[in-house]
């Protein structure tokens, strides 16, 4: 019959192993545990412990990278599951992408009073300086900054 334990021997059997530097398989293997069950105990304590900020997963991440050593490898030696190094890396990207995305646009309504001959608009962003004849077509204009706004 198996041997029973209780939650606090399964809880030093997690810690065990996430100091063992050891894949589960190989752990479980070593201690005659099914691999199963102690994953169930190891998702248990990962649900508590590894509740990280958006900010602390960056810091994670930027130090991994940092590192010079592989993803996997650098998440064994540091305790940090794997799958949650991955998914946090993802979640990551897709806030930069919706970030990048939400670059606002300002309308253009040019107010025309008076033709004036000599007349032009000066747009500066940043080292760009745009100059254009005061009766330039706004539906150009957009087209223009448009095309800019894909380089930049």
């Amino acid at each position: 019959m198996a041997q029973r334990r209780t939650k606090a021997e399964w809880a030093r059997k997690v810690d065990e192993y996430q100091r063992s530097g050891q894949s589960r398989a190989e752990f479980c293997k070593a201690h005659g545990l099914n691999p199963k069950t102690f994953g169930h105990y190891l998702v248990g304590k990962r649900d508590s412990k590894d509740k990280r900020s958006a900010g602390e997963w960056e810091v994670l991440i930027n130090e991994q990278k940092s590192s010079g050593i592989g993803q996997f490898e650098w998440c064994r030696n540091n305790g940090v599951p794997i799958g949650a190094m991955s998914s946090a890396i993802r979640r990551m990207k897709e806030r930069e992408q919706v970030s990048a995305s939400k670059v606002k646009w300002a309308q253009l309504r040019p107010e025309i009073k008076e033709e004036v001959a000599n007349r032009t608009t000066k747009i500066r962003i940043n080292n760009l300086e745009i100059e254009l004849d005061a009766n330039y077509p706004v539906e150009q204009l957009a087209v223009v900054l448009e095309r800019l706004a894909k380089q930049c």
